[in-house]
């Protein structure tokens, strides 16, 4: 089996993303802890992810589906081979300031949960397919239509009543993130714990903790998640193993090559090998 993760891009109007994703590496992270301005939705075709939402672990298996909010903290680990697809949805494209609160008040929702009406749960999924079916099947449609298609896809959401009542209490999330977005803007660099357990401001034992709970990662373990990621797209380029190493923050090409195959279960030459 190729050890592999395809995740192809296809970018309709400059409005939605959406992404065909395949995982044939058995626990890995695909996507590290992160949070955008856009509603995320994923739907499993096949095979199994852990789907961790803000404090939460969820098991998606195939034909489960789920919706993102804005602004929510949430990272994919691959359980086994999988196949899902994923849409990003950029809402200052398509509805007011006003309207986006609204969407934001949302929980996140698991279309399978107790807490959604099985007779809701199943229009929402008939209007994500319908959308996803623009993508998958090459359909050329105009903004106007496009846009009919999303405003009906929100609407559902109004039926699903799963709201999130702390929406205005940013609390240990926003801690969280403050850390992952230091980590991102400098993970060339030297980071340790203490010094992201001061830039957050709590002790060095809470923050552990919390950014495990939050991202399902040590902190150590999610920056070189984060430093392997971007190594592969050095890699890609055409830089050399050692040069990639030292791009990427690490203390030598042995040390990287054991972090790499850790997190990408292949060494960086099987790697590039595979691609």
């Amino acid at each position: 089996m190729n050890n592999s993760i395809n995740s192809k891009e296809n970018v309709v109007h400059k409005k939605i993303s959406f992404y065909d994703t395949k995982c044939d590496i058995k626990d890995v992270c695909i996507c590290p802890a992160h949070w955008h301005n856009s509603l995320e939705i994923l739907v499993m075709r096949e095979g199994s992810v852990k789907f961790i939402v803000k404090e939460e672990e969820i098991v998606l298996s195939a034909g489960d589906f789920v919706i993102v909010p804005p602004l929510t903290l949430h990272a994919i680990i691959n359980s086994n081979s999988s196949l899902f697809y994923v849409m990003v949805i950029n809402l200052d494209d398509f509805i007011n300031p006003i309207t986006a609160y609204e969407i934001n008040r949302f929980k996140t929702m698991d279309l399978n949960s107790s807490l959604v009406d099985d007779e809701v749960a199943h229009i929402v999924k008939a209007r994500i397919i319908e959308l996803i079916s623009v993508f998958t099947e090459g359909k050329k449609i105009s903004n106007i239509q496009l846009s009919s298609l999303v405003y009906s896809l929100f609407t559902s959401f109004y039926d699903c009543k799963v709201y999130n009542e702390e929406y205005l209490d940013k609390g240990n999330e926003d801690i969280v993130k403050m850390a992952v977005q230091y980590i991102e803007n400098n993970y060339e660099k030297r980071i340790t714990v203490e010094e992201l357990s001061k830039y957050v401001n709590i002790s060095k034992y809470h923050f552990i903790r919390l950014f495990k709970k939050c991202t399902n990662h040590t902190p150590n373990k999610y920056i070189n998640i984060i430093r392997i990621n971007e190594a592969c797209e050095f890699l890609n380029a055409g830089m050399s193993v050692k040069e990639t190493a030292v791009k990427c923050g690490f203390e030598s090409a042995n040390y990287f090559t054991e972090c790499f195959k850790q997190i990408r279960k292949v060494t960086p030459t099987e790697y590039l090998s595979n691609q």
